[in-house]
């Protein structure tokens, strides 16, 4: 199978989404720990890890699928500016330009 494009940038983006969604959960783990109470943060961190994962999933099913696969990006992607605004900015923007390739890709 060759590489597509949408996929390597699905997966990327996918990975980023993974990096930033782990660092957020182990700098709100450590303020939960000297704050000694349980903070909404590491829940965030999880469904960003969560949104990534999604993405990652997408940008498999390109491979098979580019409309399935591109729908499910574009998913993610506005399903994690939504919900975590600028901190997931880079991942989001990088999805949602994999998930547009491959939509673009399947109706031509």
């Amino acid at each position: 199978m060759p590489n597509r494009s949408e996929s390597i940038l699905g997966t990327f983006g996918g990975i980023i989404g993974i990096i930033i969604g782990a660092l957020s959960f182990i700098i709100s783990g450590i303020e939960s720990v000297v704050r000694l109470h349980f903070q909404n943060a590491v829940v965030n961190s999880i469904i960003m890890v969560v949104v990534a994962f999604i993405a990652l999933f997408g940008a498999g099913i390109t491979r098979r699928d580019r409309l399935v696969g591109g729908v499910v990006m574009v998913f993610a992607a506005i399903l994690g500016f939504a919900l975590f605004d600028g901190f997931y900015l880079i991942s989001s923007i990088i999805v949602l330009l994999a998930g547009i390739i491959a939509l673009v890709e399947h109706f031509r």
